[in-house]
């Protein structure tokens, strides 16, 4: 169990590389992708979106109850900021059983995370390049 006073499990889904809710939500693909996680709450756990704000994004969306949104707090590099996510997400006490990456790109935040932390690290291939 995470180190959090939480009671539940958590699972802390790092998106790709640059992508926010707002990606998620003006492609339409909002709802499809927290399907998998509105069931994976259901089990008893808490999902933590850790994604890549943006300063001028949209009004955020209305998350279903156990999942939380986290945009990681950077600069324009969002490569620059997926590096520095493991630390920022240990000294806010965000940790979390299992780390997940949702796309290969930008994997290694969910990785260096899980190491930091002693969690399990689930790294999803996603879309791939060929």
């Amino acid at each position: 169990m995470s180190e959090t006073t939480s009671k539940y499990r958590t699972l802390n889904l790092f998106f790709t590389r640059g992508v926010g809710l707002e990606s998620w939500r003006s492609i339409g693909m909002l709802d499809r992708e927290l399907a998998i996680y509105k069931k994976i709450v259901e089990h008893g756990w808490q999902v933590r979106l850790i994604s890549y704000g943006r300063p001028n994004a949209a009004e955020p969306p209305i998350l279903p109850a156990g999942i939380e949104a986290i945009a990681l707090p950077g600069n324009s590099n969002p490569t620059i900021t997926s590096l520095r996510a493991a630390s920022l997400l240990s000294s806010l006490n965000l940790t979390a059983d299992i780390c997940k990456s949702n796309q290969l790109d930008g994997s290694w935040a969910a990785i260096m995370s899980a190491r930091k932390t002693g969690a399990r690290s689930i790294a999803r291939g996603g879309y791939l390049w060929s």
